[in-house]
């Protein structure tokens, strides 16, 4: 009887124990979802054209005809010219403009909330600044969390496009010189996202370029551009 009883109660407790697993797999599915992610975007970016931007837990990269960047988590920031073979660290400022981007340098203002590429987004507002403190263009950018892309990634490649940090994946940036308020103003984007698919990062993706010399920062960046601001000049290189 004691038997048959023991019996029983292992019964009855099943379902409890089969639902206190499944509570605890979804709630490891929950915490693995809210983990970073690894995405690859398809963009338009201006000084480039069309990039890619790989990103996830073990590293990012930018990948471009004129230019390429590895981001890790912990090591400096290096571009790669693929036409030139030359490479750089990128610096904590950009030696050919040395831009500090924001509404005051260091600040971004909040606008609205939307979607783009059917992802949730918000706008904000920040402002480019010279050296002498003299604002050249105000930065209208979208940005987006709900990839889950790490920190660094989104940290970083903010920078590359001259945002703040700590905001989010960067999905579109619009530049606007003069008064934003007048309809005529000029305006040209600079950043537009096209496709985002979730994507699997591997070591051969993070793995750096052979056969590359070291350059200055600008000649890397700049490449053909400078070539061709040296022939206005009526200089050769």
């Amino acid at each position: 009887m004691l038997l048959r009883f023991v019996s029983i109660m292992k019964l009855s407790l099943l379902p409890t124990i089969l639902i206190g697993a499944q509570l605890a797999a979804c709630a490891s599915t929950a915490a693995a979802n809210s983990s970073a992610g690894s995405w690859s975007l398809d963009q338009y970016c201006q000084p480039w054209g069309r990039v890619q931007f790989i990103a996830g837990p073990s590293g990012a990269k930018l990948n471009s005809n004129k230019l390429n960047v590895l981001m890790h988590p912990t090591q400096p920031t290096r571009a790669y010219n693929p036409q030139r073979s030359i490479y750089c660290d990128l610096s904590s400022g950009s030696s050919r403009s040395k831009l500090s981007f924001a509404t005051t340098p260091g600040q971004a203002v909040k606008g609205t909330t939307g979607n783009v590429l059917n992802l949730k987004a918000t706008q904000y507002w920040c402002g480019g600044f010279n050296n002498a403190g003299k604002m050249l263009y105000t930065n209208e950018f979208w940005v987006t969390n709900d990839l889950r892309l790490p920190a660094f990634a989104n940290d970083k490649y903010s920078k590359i496009c001259g945002l703040p940090p700590g905001l989010g994946t960067p999905l579109k940036v619009v530049r606007h010189f003069g008064d934003v308020r007048d309809p005529s103003h000029k305006q040209t984007i600079f950043l537009d996202t096209y496709k985002a698919t979730p994507t699997t990062i591997t070591a051969a993706m993070l793995t750096a370029p052979t056969g590359y010399k070291k350059a200055d920062e600008i000649e890397v960046i700049m490449g053909d551009e400078l070539d061709e601001l040296s022939a206005l000049a009526g200089r050769k290189r």
